[in-house]
């Protein structure tokens, strides 16, 4: 990992709020996992099945993607003197089905780069995900995107509102530049966590109700997708 690009990524509060914590590098930190999340909940791995090309299966713990559709990963720019720009963009779908409900996601990360200049985003420089959710209700949706903290967005589902943000503090002490993964709120309650930099597993409130473990379950993998994209 160049680490200095990834400084660079992630904008300065971020920054100044970790900078006496020691910089470790993602490859194989371990998420900081809430302890009063940690207390409650159910530890279920993440179950990836993937080729060079190709996911087959992604699963966490019982709620099993099904219908899964992860295109592509498909990038376009241009480039004037030293200044260049990027725009990427990977689609993917799914649906997870628990308790006899099923909930469709239809997703698509983007990145977009204006001014590029050695690797290094310059300007207009943005990164995200947005989702629409079939079968969980009007105006289902997930929105995150990249900001001066790591990324952070809302979902709806079943009109319910999720509170998502990246996390970067890793198990022992110290940050990541990168995150490491994930938390899903409801209010200010913390629902669920997952750990994507190494080992991937979900942290699920077993306190929680059916359609709450529906809706962490199927943004996780919309998230651990999202991650792999970026």
């Amino acid at each position: 990992m160049n680490a200095i690009v990834r400084l660079l990524a992630v904008s300065g509060s971020f920054l100044a709020a970790s900078a006496a914590l020691p910089l470790i590098g993602c490859a194989a930190a371990r998420m900081q996992v809430d302890p009063g999340l940690a207390a409650g909940a159910e530890k279920l791995p993440v179950n990836v099945d993937k080729s060079l090309t190709s996911y087959n299966a992604i699963g966490i713990g019982p709620y099993q993607a099904e219908d899964l559709d992860v295109a592509w990963k498909s990038t376009s720019g241009a480039k004037v003197g030293p200044v260049s720009g990027s725009d990427t963009s990977k689609k993917y779908a799914f649906k997870v089905t628990a308790s006899g409900k099923t909930v469709g996601a239809k997703c698509e990360y983007t990145k977009s780069a204006k001014g590029v200049v050695m690797g290094i985003a310059t300007a207009g420089a943005s990164e995200g995900v947005t989702c629409t959710f079939a079968g969980a209700g009007d105006g289902a949706a997930l929105a995150v995107k990249r900001g001066e903290a790591g990324f952070a967005g809302q979902a709806t589902v079943n009109g319910r509102a999720y509170g998502i943000a990246s996390r970067h503090v890793v198990a022992g002490g110290g940050s990541s530049s990168s995150p490491v993964g994930y938390d899903v709120r409801v209010g200010e309650k913390l629902l669920a966590e997952m750990q994507t930099s190494t080992e991937p597993t979900v942290w699920l409130d077993k306190s929680a109700d059916a359609d709450d473990k529906l809706a962490a379950a199927t943004l996780m993998i919309g998230l651990y997708l999202f991650n792999d994209a970026t």
